[in-house]
């Protein structure tokens, strides 16, 4: 964004040549030139906004990466917990099978 210099000298004489009183025309000058130049950021303004955003971004990674990593321990435990509850009703259904062959083998012999 391109922000051109804006005379205030200039604009003072120009408003009391149409007529103008000398603090009026100040006045007017004052409001124009906040208006102008209210919310321009320099470019260091925007240099330091840059910096604060790669830091900030810098940091986000960082708590991802960190998250990412506690969220595959987290599956890493629950695989450990489903394969040995998977084992284990495999056991109770290999033990009932055997009790139920037994059984069968009592009654029959």
């Amino acid at each position: 964004m391109t922000v051109t210099a804006f005379d205030t000298h200039a604009a003072v004489r120009a408003m009391q040549e149409a007529g103008l009183e000398a603090p009026q025309a100040e006045a007017v000058t004052d409001a124009i030139r906040l208006a102008v130049t209210e919310g321009v950021s320099t470019k260091t303004d925007i240099a330091e906004l840059r910096s604060e955003m790669k830091s900030d971004i810098a940091e986000l990674r960082s708590e991802m990466k960190s998250d990412m990593a506690e969220l595959r321990a987290d599956m890493a435990r629950l695989e450990i917990r489903l394969t040995r509850t998977l084992y284990g009703v495999a056991a109770a259904l290999l033990a009932g099978q055997l009790a139920a062959v037994l059984a069968l083998l009592r009654l029959l012999g």
